[in-house]
């Protein structure tokens, strides 16, 4: 359980970090249980083409050392 509380500590803390440099907007519903959504700014998704070209390089660099990686989630 430990674990999973950092983990769930990690990602809370790179989420207020992205809100904070603007790339990702928090919207906080007032329901019980409290919800919260992020989605990317405009300055966040002004990141996908740059995201994208490196992983397709990273995926054809890993084919040419004969490294299997995994595909992407989502």
């Amino acid at each position: 359980m430990a674990g999973t509380r950092k983990r769930k500590h990690a990602l809370i803390q790179q989420l207020r970090d992205l809100e904070a440099d603007g790339l990702v907007r928090r919207t906080v519903f007032d329901t019980v249980p409290p919800q919260v959504e992020y989605d990317l700014t405009d300055e966040g998704w002004s990141l996908v083409p740059v995201l994208t070209a490196l992983y397709e390089w990273g995926e054809k660099r890993s084919a040419r050392a004969g490294i299997a990686i995994e595909p992407m989630m989502g």
